[in-house]
């Protein structure tokens, strides 16, 4: 599972919509999601020293690619639990593929970081949190990309999903805009 680092960095997408089209019919192909906050929250009751490993080590985060004759080189630096001022965590990083295998940190302190990342799996992947299903094609699954993990099972054949990204600012003000028109009122 992750959270999607497509145009990661400080600008992540805040919504993800994934468009089923294409799912196989046999086995596999399974989407599965669990709620990040509520993995944090566990992490946190269960082993405060892990909660602040992962919310404050710092972690190379890369996309390197090309795109459309585009090429792209990302790198992100940020522990994989951001917290705001307050305390509250305010968006998860969290992607296999694209954590750097070095760390900017001294090496004493990557196997404690090792140790709690995987204390965080094991709650993420924990069948009362993780809900597994499978999309069909038509179906169309939309979440907060700073709070929910996601993922797949592996599968044989051909699957496609379309993404779509958006930010909290946008829907936000559609919503705004669409109270007002309902409700015959001027927006302030």
């Amino acid at each position: 599972m992750a959270t999607a680092f497509h145009h990661f960095m400080e600008t992540m997408k805040n919504v993800i919509l994934l468009h089923c089209i294409i799912q196989p019919e046999s086995s596999g192909g399974e989407s599965e999601v669990t709620d990040g906050l509520s993995v944090c929250d566990r992490l946190k009751e269960m082993d405060e020293d892990c909660y602040k490993t992962l919310s404050s080590v710092p972690v190379r985060w890369i996309d390197r690619g090309h795109d459309g004759g585009y090429n792209f080189h990302n790198v992100y630096v940020s522990p994989v639990i951001c917290e705001d001022s307050c305390g509250n965590v305010k968006r998860i990083n969290f992607s296999e593929h694209h954590r750097d295998s070095k760390f900017p940190v001294s090496i004493d302190r990557v196997h404690i970081w090792y140790d709690a990342i995987e204390k965080f799996v094991k709650i993420a992947y924990n069948e009362k949190i993780i809900s597994t299903f499978k999309m069909k094609p038509g179906d169309i699954l939309t979440f907060d990309n700073h709070r929910v993990l996601h993922g797949r099972k592996g599968y044989q054949g051909s699957r496609l999903l379309i993404g779509g990204y958006l930010d909290w600012d946008l829907i936000k003000s559609r919503t705004r805009v669409l109270q007002s028109q309902l409700s015959n009122t001027n927006i302030n």
